[in-house]
């Protein structure tokens, strides 16, 4: 990266997002997103090019609220580590994660309100984000989700079971 883009430390939000297809930003995740922006609330990388697993450094950014990593091609599970955050939004749509969604989960459930999980290989239920306060979700084409549709994930905007066993056992 860069050293001049290192002297804006008190960023809050980063856009590096890309049109769809479009993106500037190739290979693994970048190491040098903590170091650079200690202070960031908003992260955005969707629609670019990123290759390999989300890195755990990012549950580390303490006042991050916002996680917009759709669009990209993206692998691996999503982190535990993500339950530790007091995040508003979540949006890992359109990439090749695969997983449960973790139980921690539970712990955001306060402040989650933006939940993006489509056109991935997630698997298993939703039941930690039912207490959630949840106004868009979207979850079609992941085929190995499965088990009862929570309320807050059912009448949330953009809710379209397509492609997944919501609403059928596990």
């Amino acid at each position: 990266v860069p050293k001049e883009l290192c002297l804006f430390e008190n960023l809050r939000e980063h856009d590096f997002g890309g049109d769809p297809g479009m993106g500037h930003l190739t290979g693994p995740f970048p190491v040098w997103l903590k170091d650079c922006f200690p202070k960031l609330e908003e992260l955005d990388l969707s629609c670019n090019r990123l290759t390999g697993t989300i890195p755990d450094y990012i549950t580390t950014m303490p006042i991050l609220t916002e996680v917009k990593l759709e669009d990209n091609q993206l692998i691996g599970t999503i982190s535990p580590e993500f339950g530790r955050m007091k995040l508003r939004r979540f949006q890992v749509e359109i990439n090749h994660m695969v997983g449960p969604i973790p139980e921690t989960f539970r712990n955001i459930t306060p402040y989650l309100t933006q939940l993006h999980l489509a056109d991935n290989d997630f698997e298993g239920n939703l039941s930690a984000v039912a207490a959630g306060h949840l106004t868009t979700v979207t979850v079609y084409n992941n085929p190995k989700l499965c088990g009862m549709v929570p309320a807050t994930v059912r009448y949330a905007k953009n809710y379209n079971p397509a492609g997944t066993r919501l609403g059928q056992p596990c």
